[in-house]
């Protein structure tokens, strides 16, 4: 609430005030959204801990195609921009 009060009172201080609360957080950009990022994170952990299925997933990072085969060692790195399309099938 506080931040859109300084939006409307002042413009430049709120630019400063959202830079200071990103500062030093680590994120990554998964298909446009933000997401914190954690050491020791590769494809596999993050396509498993938001429900993707690894063998119907498609990952490109920072718009380098990622093999299957890779996606057990290949590490997602702090500002990496990530995209996934999950394959569904159906009538």
């Amino acid at each position: 609430m506080a931040i859109f009060l300084v939006f409307a009172i002042n413009p430049k201080l709120s630019k400063f005030i959202l830079d200071y609360e990103t500062e030093g957080e680590e994120m990554i950009k998964v298909n446009s959204n933000d997401f914190e990022w954690e050491k020791g994170l590769t494809v596999e952990k993050f396509l498993r801990k938001n429900h993707f299925l690894p063998h119907l997933s498609i990952v490109k990072i920072n718009g380098e195609l990622i093999s299957k085969r890779s996606y057990q060692n290949q590490p997602i790195n702090d500002n990496d921009d990530i995209k996934i399309v999950h394959l569904v099938a159906g009538g």
